[in-house]
């Protein structure tokens, strides 16, 4: 005969498992986090490096697109890199977190892109 649980008390494993997924979504938020201060570091080189091309000699103007391109490349691959991990997830669960930052990038490249 199985032993019959006594009532009133409920299953501890309820307990390890929302433990666990609450573990889990700390370790997805930490991920995004991280990602999303690499692009800010990322950012804010490009950003020196366009404010320099203003101030550069036409002769070394070539040299300063090039690194910001690289450095656009970068930001690009990190940002693939966050759509990775934010599409393993629904959309609502993490947007906060990105969707703002996501929407200043596209804001600032057009912001920049737009004055020439």
């Amino acid at each position: 005969m199985a032993a019959a649980k006594a009532p009133g008390i409920v299953d501890a494993t309820i307990f390890e498992q929302l433990q666990a997924d609450i573990d889990d979504d700390s370790l997805v938020r930490e991920e995004i986090r991280n990602i999303l201060q690499r692009r800010e570091r990322q950012g804010k080189v490009t950003q020196s490096l366009l404010s320099r091309a203003h101030s550069v000699p036409a002769a070394e103007l070539g040299e300063v697109l090039g690194a910001a391109r690289s450095s656009i490349n970068d930001q690009v691959e990190t940002i693939k890199e966050l759509s990775d991990l934010a599409s393993k997830y629904p959309y609502y669960k993490y947007h906060h977190m990105w969707a703002r930052h996501t929407q200043d990038i596209v804001h600032r490249f057009l912001s920049h892109h737009g004055s020439r």
